[in-house]
């Protein structure tokens, strides 16, 4: 009698486990399928854009709102593209709640010009990062996989924490605008090695991006004689001290 309810309990277990997908998670994995369709579209109507790589994560498994990236590297330009849900409704688990739900879209295409910084994190803490001004890194992911997934070796202070599960990897990026200078996409995934791959791809394509950036200006600049200020090839007086500049061109 004893083995016989354990099977029951076994079985019962098995086939709530298959209702809840049938009902609940297959349904939301097709949402979350017809929203990137429909954020790819959009990501390339926009002017002068045409993504090369593009990227968009869900925070949470039953989440239909997506958060990302694209990247057209021939223009040099990449897409911020967030999306989130309109009203209160988002916070039920109603099927026919979410089926209905309505979505905010921000879609914003800047210059790679414009990224200021890029980062790893996990556990809340800076693993790697990559700055517009002065490019360091704090600890290689390479280095961090190699202790196992999940040790967390070294940071941008210094200091050192091991043996702790990774749980959470999320790529930030900080941008040239006042009102909204923070984009940052979570890097869910089952397996924390695949995230913090997936983060280190990313994180390496926007410090070519900021590198890329970072030469275009040098090449286009140069220092004032008089107050050492960067200023454009071809000014005639320095937007800085106001003096009347020598003529240089780029050649």
């Amino acid at each position: 009698m004893g083995e016989y309810t354990l099977l029951i309990i076994i079985l019962s277990v098995i086939a709530i486990i298959i209702i809840g997908n049938i009902l609940f998670v297959f349904p939301m994995e097709k949402k979350q399928d017809e929203m990137k369709k429909k954020l790819f579209s959009m990501v390339n109507d926009q002017d002068g854009f045409e993504y090369s790589k593009i990227i968009i994560k869900f925070p949470i498994n039953i989440a239909v709102y997506g958060i990302g990236i694209a990247i057209d590297d021939k223009s040099k330009q990449i897409c911020l593209i967030n999306t989130a849900p309109l009203g209160e409704r988002f916070k039920t688990l109603d099927l026919k709640a979410i089926a209905e739900l309505e979505f905010e879209i921000a879609l914003n295409v800047i210059s790679y010009n414009d990224i200021i910084e890029s980062e790893i994190i996990a556990e809340g803490k800076t693993i790697t990062k990559t700055s517009r001004v002065n490019q360091f890194a704090g600890a290689a992911i390479g280095g961090l996989l190699l202790g196992g997934v999940g040790a967390v070796i070294g940071g941008l202070s210094g200091k050192t924490e091991t043996s702790k599960n990774i749980k959470d990897v999320s790529l930030k990026i900080i941008i040239n605008d006042m009102s909204n200078p923070v984009h940052i996409i979570p890097m869910t995934s089952d397996n924390p090695s695949a995230a913090l791959q997936e983060a280190q791809r990313w994180y390496d394509l926007l410090s070519i991006a900021i590198k890329q950036a970072e030469l275009e200006f040098n090449n286009d600049t140069y220092k004032c004689p008089f107050c050492a200020e960067n200023i454009k090839v071809g000014a005639i007086i320095c937007r800085f001290c106001k003096k009347n500049l020598p003529t240089i061109t780029q050649d």
